[in-house]
Order: C-alpha cells, then sequence, then structure tokens
C-alpha cells in the first residue's frame, strides 16, 4: 500500500473590510497616518525595497478613498 499527501494549492481569497469612523476626529487621524506615505513603509520594511513600494502604493489607494470621504464630512 502506497500513502500520498495530496496538497493542493492555495488560492488567496479577496477579503472586504468596511471601517466606520464615530468621529471627525477618527478619520482626521487615519488621514493623517496615510499621509506618512515615505516614512511608514521604510520603518516597517527596512531592508525591502519591493515591499515598501507596494506598501506606498496600497496606502495611496486608501489615502485616496479616505481624502474623498473626508471632502464629505467638512
Amino acid at each position: 500500500m502506497q500513502v500520498q499527501i495530496k496538497q493542493e494549492t492555495k488560492v488567496f481569497k479577496p477579503v472586504t473590510i468596511e471601517i466606520t469612523f464615530q468621529s471627525k476626529d477618527e478619520l482626521t487621524l487615519i488621514k493623517g497616518m496615510l499621509e506618512r506615505d515615505v516614512s511608514i513603509p521604510e520603518l516597517t520594511y527596512p531592508e525591502d525595497e519591493s515591499a515598501q513600494q507596494r506598501l506606498m502604493r496600497l496606502m495611496n489607494e486608501l489615502h485616496a478613498v479616505i481624502r474623498e470621504v473626508s471632502k464629505d464630512s467638512e
């Protein structure tokens, strides 16, 4: 008898996140953090420039959405 382990390739499934800011202050804080798109990626991945660039792009995308939403709350 032969026993073999068959492993299926794991496929990433998209994740949806909904964020509710309870106050203008919370929205301002997250917006301010996302504006630091240079220092956060460098501090998070000091030795991996590729990861820094990917994180910077992701933060820029989030910041664009937060900036658009914050216009409506002013």
